[in-house]
């Protein structure tokens, strides 16, 4: 019977602890502005102000970097890799229609704004989009969260 018990007792706690194993998520304040060259929508520029957590994280791994040096270089690029394989946590929606983005975002960095870290970067479309006054929207993260755009 004792035997049952410690084995019931462990898996209960194998259970318990898979919470405790979830991936870590980020919050992140997002501002966006879209791009508008030759009457097109080409972009938007992105800047993404990362929590408190996730700022302590990075700006613990920069040190007393200098901005822009080799440091801040490489912690923007592991930043924007997961960005990347993400889809840029966004989907962009005109007219009815999924747009896509370009592979490759318009200059990046990573930088200390306080206590925070924040990522700048343009988010350029595959094809760039009519705007006659039609409606845009850009999700972020999730659906729910959404900004709209009537350009």
């Amino acid at each position: 019977m004792n035997r049952v018990k410690q084995c019931t007792s462990a898996a209960f706690f194998m259970v318990l602890s898979w919470s405790a194993a979830a991936h870590p998520h980020s919050f992140i304040s997002l501002q966006s502005e879209p791009v508008v060259k030759d009457g097109l929508l080409s972009a938007f520029k992105m800047r993404w102000t990362m929590d408190e957590i996730t700022s302590s994280d990075l700006l613990y791994d920069a040190g007393n970097a200098k901005p822009g040096s080799e440091v801040w270089k490489k912690l923007a690029a592991e930043v924007m890799a997961n960005v990347l394989g993400q889809h840029y946590f966004s989907e962009l929606w005109h007219n009815g229609q999924r747009v896509k983005f370009d592979n490759r975002p318009d200059g990046y960095g990573l930088e200390r704004d306080g206590l925070q870290a924040v990522l700048t970067f343009t988010l350029p479309l595959a094809t760039p989009q009519t705007h006659c006054r039609a409606d845009v929207y850009l999700f972020h993260l999730r659906p729910d969260l959404l900004r709209r755009y009537v350009l």
